[in-house]
């Protein structure tokens, strides 16, 4: 199982030194299923320093119960952030597409 090597080695000083590392592992870590809640506290750590653009897709592919609460979490959280031209071009769309995908009965982006 890939999950236990992959936290050992974001809890290590070079990935706590250089949090930018932690996008090597974050995509190991997603593939485990279901996702555990060491696994859950590391995808939020990062989805607070500004990575859920990359985790989003991460999240969605997973699947578990918890991947799909950590990106609705990330999506609430974004909504409220600040606006910024790549969140209005880019990121938000993107997520927003995804989001909705998992979520319909959340609000719809076509009409029906």
């Amino acid at each position: 199982m890939t999950e236990a090597p992959c936290l050992e080695v974001i809890a290590s000083a070079p990935f706590v030194e250089g949090p930018d590392r932690q996008f090597f592992a974050l995509p190991a870590l997603a593939v485990v299923r279901p996702m555990s809640s060491e696994t859950a506290a590391v995808f939020e750590k990062a989805n607070g320093q500004g990575a859920w653009s990359f985790n989003g897709p991460l999240l969605a592919t997973n699947g578990s119960d918890r991947a799909l609460t950590i990106l609705e979490a990330a999506y609430d959280g974004m909504v409220a952030a600040p606006v910024t031209v790549a969140d209005l071009f880019v990121v938000r769309p993107c997520l927003a597409v995804t989001f909705f995908a998992l979520y319909p009965s959340k609000g719809a982006i076509f009409p029906q």
